[in-house]
């Protein structure tokens, strides 16, 4: 009974996929047009392209810490700081 299950679970995944890239142009489409229409000078978008969601918002703290001036920046990290590869 399992396999029979998988395969009927592999089958639907497989057509909601299908559904969902069916519509992949629709989206890029919305999502161009959204760009278009909301973008201005101040504040301008920022586009962080990231698969990871932790990395995503990362990145999206180092953009906005990168708008104001440091007296530190561009100085080393403080030693015993770690780093992750």
């Amino acid at each position: 009974m399992q396999a029979g299950w998988a395969s009927r679970r592999k089958w639907r995944k497989n057509r909601q996929l299908s559904a969902r890239l069916d519509k992949w142009d629709g989206y890029t489409d919305a999502k161009d047009a959204m760009f278009y229409y909301t973008d201005c000078a101040h504040p301008p978008w920022t586009v962080i392209k990231s698969n990871d969601k932790k990395r995503a918002r990362l990145e999206a703290i180092k953009h906005v810490l990168r708008q104001f001036d440091s007296p530190t920046a561009g100085t080393t990290r403080p030693s015993g700081s770690r780093t992750r590869p």
